[in-house]
């Protein structure tokens, strides 16, 4: 074999192996961004732990007793709690690490629920596990996924925010996974305790690129810069729980049995699982989504791989937020629609309908938000592909002409060569090297003329005055049309 065949050989070799190398690379990227890795403290002494007492029967605001961020004094202040009192909730809002922790467990197991938080590592977020809370036999915590989004400054003025935006969001994404259950103590009628338990957790690719952009230098900040940025999540949404009992002021007073109210603080919990994902969707709409559409907007971008990819990632992360968005609103319309058969004073129903339709409302407009990203991502796709359909039959129209041309020209230099060699040719060969580049000077002249005026015509057909009474004619009917569709609605 020559070494022209092996060369031969080893060039065709070379599409095929990369190809394989980046479906390789696509396909490992796509495992590592579905696992997500647990955020823990990043010291032993770190934990976090809210203990509040909510009455059951009057609109009392919630007590703070007990707030705990270092584990060696997580013991004394479980010790030091006073007792709880009658006809109140005991809410113990914890993370991850305090789920197994022998302190808590031996806490809970005194104050009379000797299950501990085992139930919690096998929740569901369907009505029936809803529904345990109130009314089942077995412990099931019911369970809800949020996001939420820090450092957006790199989305917004990093020189990532082109290249690997989609990246970078990824990277600033934090997954919070929120249980409750809710348990009877042990003898008691009237008094239960909650528990709320945080997991969160990151993108693997979040280590990676904080490094990359020089955010963080070694592992230790970056745990660490992790875990505040969980702290502070959990303290926002701490105070969305807090504040619900100023929106359903007047309520729990008229509820009676203790199943009403166990529907009616899982509705404030909702409630407040609602607004903070509401303000994560607001921020992702103006710190990501506004920036990511100038990149994709076809008025000014072509549709290239590297955008193809971006708006894969996006597509698949706004599916996700639609998602999340539809399993977090069916459990506030299932409770409103509960609670308002229970009211036994009708005055009191209709100002829980009123409650209701505010959730309601704001239900409704997350769901929009949610979808509206997709939508548009749609809208740009389609316009980015008629765009590129454009362009394509563009070349394809010129490659026509240039063969048109250039195919004789090759089929008669074939010919005199089989008559002739070229240095035979002698001074004949410049006059024939002249005849080529004044056949491809009158060429690209007829050419630029061509295109010019199909510039020309496609603009003179749109503002001729048969296409303006065309257009106006359409125009009016679709008035026409559409103020007829709004009257009968």
């Amino acid at each position: 074999m020559s070494g022209f065949e092996i060369a031969g050989l080893v060039l065709a070799g070379v599409p095929l192996l990369i190809s394989a190398t980046e479906h390789y690379v696509a396909g490992s990227r796509g495992r590592r961004q579905l696992d997500w890795l647990p955020i823990l403290p990043q010291s032993t002494a770190q934990c976090y732990l809210r203990v509040w007492d909510f009455s059951r029967v009057e609109d009392l605001s919630p007590q703070v007793i007990r707030t705990t961020d270092n584990l060696t004094k997580l013991a004394p202040d479980l010790g030091s709690l006073q007792e709880q009192q009658k006809n109140t909730f005991r809410v113990y809002f914890i993370d991850d690490s305090l789920a197994s922790n022998s302190h808590l467990l031996a806490h809970l197991h005194a104050r009379g629920i000797p299950s501990g938080l085992s139930p919690l590592k096998d929740p569901g977020n369907n009505f029936s596990a809803l529904a345990n809370q109130w009314s089942g036999s077995e412990s099931v915590s019911n369970e809800s996924i949020i996001y939420s989004f820090v450092e957006v400054a790199t989305i917004a003025r990093g020189k990532y925010d082109r290249v690997n935006g989609g990246l970078a969001f990824l990277a600033g994404l934090i997954r919070m996974k929120m249980s409750i259950q809710i348990m009877d103590v042990a003898g008691s009628i009237d008094k239960s305790i909650i528990i709320i338990l945080c997991q969160a957790s990151a993108n693997p690719i979040r280590g990676s690129f904080m490094e990359k952009t020089n955010k963080v230098h070694g592992r230790s900040e970056m745990m660490q810069n992790q875990w505040n940025a969980v702290t502070e999540q959990l303290e926002r949404f701490s105070r969305h729980l807090l504040r619900s009992n100023e929106l359903f002021k007047g309520t729990a007073s008229s509820l009676t049995s203790p199943e009403s109210f166990k529907q009616f603080f899982l509705l404030r919990y909702h409630s407040a699982i609602l607004n903070h994902y509401a303000l994560f969707l607001n921020s992702v709409q103006k710190q990501y989504v506004e920036v990511r559409e100038s990149m994709m907007d076809p008025r000014y971008s072509l549709l290239r791989p590297s955008i193809l990819k971006e708006i894969t990632a996006d597509a698949y992360i706004y599916a996700e937020f639609q998602n999340i968005a539809l399993d977090i609103t069916d459990p506030v319309a299932n409770l409103t629609t509960i609670l308002g058969s229970v009211f036994p004073d009708a005055n009191q129903c209709q100002g829980f309908r009123a409650f209701a339709a505010e959730l309601r409302c704001q239900s409704t407009d997350i769901m929009k938000t949610a979808s509206r990203f997709s939508s548009r991502l749609d809208l740009h796709l389609k316009f980015l592909e008629v765009s590129r359909n454009v362009h394509e039959s563009l070349r394809v129209w010129i490659l026509s002409v240039l063969a048109s041309v250039f195919l004789p020209l090759s089929v008669a230099t074939g010919i005199l060569s089989m008559q002739s060699r070229f240095i035979d040719l002698d001074l004949l060969l410049y006059d024939f090297c002249g005849l080529v580049v004044l056949v491809g000077t009158i060429l690209f002249m007829v050419f630029r003329l061509v295109q010019r005026y199909i510039v020309l015509k496609e603009k003179w057909e749109m503002w001729t005055p048969e296409s303006i009474s065309t257009r106006l004619a359409k125009g009016f009917a679709g008035n026409k049309i559409s103020t007829v569709e709004l009257s009968e609605c």
